[in-house]
């Protein structure tokens, strides 16, 4: 290749790279702005400046790295937001060592047209060579390079300020990459600053719990508490039908006895999904999207479900079918306050499906432990065959329906959309015959026993899983769908059934049992979650997969707009599918927005969540 002129050489690159972050802008339904331009220029401007400052044939190779090192990122963006609605965080990239366990998962949202990103190398060679040296272009290096750096330094500073407010406005309004930089100085601190609006919630929290009602108050109490986080379960399988068949025919026989079922419950798990579900339900607070709250939190003092009922004279042990290192669980749940972590290889391997332990063989082998266990004891159980790509091999099937209009398909995800269904009536028989074991063992009356979704399914942000879900609910599968989970609360004898439409999140299921349980916590202390069966209106924002502010409360469903902008948003009521006026959403928008950054807050400058009471 002819010589090439150091300026065309960057200024290629340069404009190259400007395309790839517009394609990924694209991919993300976010607008094109002069901010993002000017944001976008500036640091692609500032990251290729070595192809101007270094000699000779070397430019060329330094370009080549710089732009495959820019594009692999963008690469991980794209990828990363269409699984959980933000680009990739500085703090997943420590569990790139678990990627192998979701290879499976990062297939369906990766597109071949993605392969734009990686392949412009071709493109670059021949752009220059028609150029040639045909174009001169002459610009003091140092003086661009100044100009650059007080550009960029403007263009991050504004989108770090914009960051601490709204995650979605900033990736809208500068893009990913000056996102990435905006990311990592705030990764160096703590988070933000104590807002004067922290103090309204602190007091507000403290007067709801104070004023909140009795009713169920201790009607659970000295009972053994059986928690189980039920994998990748749907709230819309329930009492839901395929083939004329029933897909979770136990949970729709247990709701109709001794069962308050609240069918408006959400998902509150962050980026980190099952284990941000388990962290967000045993510590009743959000996390934090973009970090895995078992990776970051294990240094904080906490007080979780597991140590209050510890404290209250319960044995707290955890069950689960897979590795023990995984999320790192192994080190998290004894500093929650479990004394035993029954792992995958601390059972028979029996029964191995997909992942891990099978769901029967794991609650069938656990009920014998808690046969010998002290009474009271607090069980918590993160099932696990219902993972994605949900197959289960015919000898282990339970279900008799018929799919063979999606299992025969040469289509993946329709033959993975067929998976789901006998995976979730997998879990539903292995969960009808758990209760018969504790029947057996004598521990079913004496025991309280509370499921509910860990998150969602199949993802709304792929196309092909979009229609097939819309298609099975006759309606749009919107994220009011994708993000609803169920949650179900068995007391045997209890006497009565209640299907509630009060909304929550797994936030709330700490305070919900402990009023059932008869133990207070101190007032004085905030926890994110409220007592759904003393609440009027219930309240949840929706901390990942959709835009920062959005939220549920009462029938209204809001969710924000991807660009950050409040009059861009839709909100609907949930009885009547009408639309809910925008202007009727701002206090609960901004409600949403502080509750969530209060929490990361807290969680961020070591405050202790204090002991409950009996």
């Amino acid at each position: 290749m002819q010589k090439i002129n150091r300026f065309t050489l960057y200024l290629t690159f340069t404009l190259l790279a400007l395309l790839k972050c517009g394609y990924v802008q694209q991919e993300m339904r976010l607008p094109f702005t002069p901010t993002w331009i000017l944001a976008s220029l500036s640091l692609l401007g500032v990251l290729f400046l070595p192809v101007i400052f270094v000699r000779g044939k070397g430019r060329l190779f330094v370009g080549i790295v710089i732009n495959i090192l820019i594009s692999t990122l963008l690469l991980a963006d794209t990828v990363y937001f269409r699984n959980f609605g933000i680009p990739l965080p500085m703090k997943a990239l420590g569990l790139a060592n678990q990627l192998g366990a979701v290879t499976e998962d990062i297939k369906d949202t990766l597109f071949w047209k993605d392969a734009l990103l990686l392949l412009d190398l071709p493109l670059v060679l021949l752009v220059l060579r028609i150029i040639g040296s045909s174009l001169e272009i002459r610009v003091n290096k140092v003086l661009l390079a100044n100009c650059l750096v007080v550009l960029l330094s403007t263009t991050v500073g504004t989108s770090l300020q914009i960051m601490r407010l709204n995650q979605t406005m900033a990736v809208s309004c500068f893009g990913t990459l000056p996102y990435h930089v905006s990311d990592f100085l705030l990764n160096q601190s703590k988070n933000g600053l104590y807002k004067p609006e922290f103090a309204e919630i602190y007091k507000s929290k403290q007067e709801a719990y104070a004023n909140k009602g009795q009713e169920y108050f201790g009607i659970a109490k000295g009972r053994n508490l059986i928690l189980i986080q039920l994998e990748s379960f749907n709230n819309y399988v329930i009492n839901s039908t395929i083939d004329n068949q029933e897909l979770t025919p136990f949970l729709n026989s247990l709701i109709r006895q001794d069962t308050f079922y609240f069918d408006r419950f959400f998902q509150t798990a962050g980026t980190g999904r099952t284990a941000d579900a388990e962290f967000s339900t045993l510590n009743s607070t959000y996390v934090k999207a973009g970090q895995i709250a078992h990776q970051e939190h294990t240094d904080k003092e906490l007080y979780a479900l597991p140590q209050a009922l510890t404290d209250a004279g319960y044995t707290a042990w955890a069950f689960h079918g897979y590795e023990p290192s995984f999320w790192n669980r192994e080190k998290m749940y004894p500093h929650l306050g479990f004394s035993r972590f029954y792992s995958q290889y601390d059972f028979e391997q029996d029964e191995l499906i997909g992942w891990g332990l099978g769901d029967r063989s794991l609650f069938r082998q656990s009920a014998e432990i808690l046969a010998s266990a002290n009474q009271p004891f607090f069980a918590f159980f993160v099932t696990l065959t219902n993972h994605y790509p949900f197959f289960i091999p015919d000898k282990h099937k339970t279900s008799t329906f018929d799919t063979s209009k999606w299992s025969n398909s040469e289509v993946r995800s329709e033959r993975i959309f067929a998976h789901y269904f006998h995976s979730v009536q997998y879990t539903d028989y292995a969960l009808s015959e758990f209760f018969s074991y504790l029947k057996g063992k004598g521990l079913y009356e004496n025991s309280i026993i509370v499921m509910y979704g860990d998150h969602y399914g199949l993802n709304k942000q792929s196309p092909e899983y979009e229609e097939l879900v819309s298609e099975y609910l006759g309606r749009e599968y919107g994220y009011e769908d994708m993000l609803n989970v169920p949650f179900i609360i068995h007391i045997p004898g209890l006497g009565e059934a209640k299907t509630l439409h009060t909304v929550g999140g797994e936030i709330d299921i700490m305070p919900t049992i402990l009023n059932l349980l008869g133990l207070r916590k101190n007032p004085s202390v905030v926890h994110f979650g409220q007592d759904l069966l003393n609440t009027k209106e219930g309240f949840v924002a929706l901390p990942a997969y959709v835009p920062q502010g959005s939220f549920v409360a009462g029938s209204t469903y809001f969710e924000m707009a991807n660009n950050g902008l409040f009059q861009h948003a839709k909100a609907r009521n949930l009885d009547t599918g009408l639309p809910v006026p925008i202007e009727d959403c701002w206090y609960n928008y901004n409600r949403a927005l502080l509750e969530v950054q209060y929490a990361n807050w807290i969680m961020d400058n070591d405050r202790v969540f204090s002991p409950c009471l009996p």
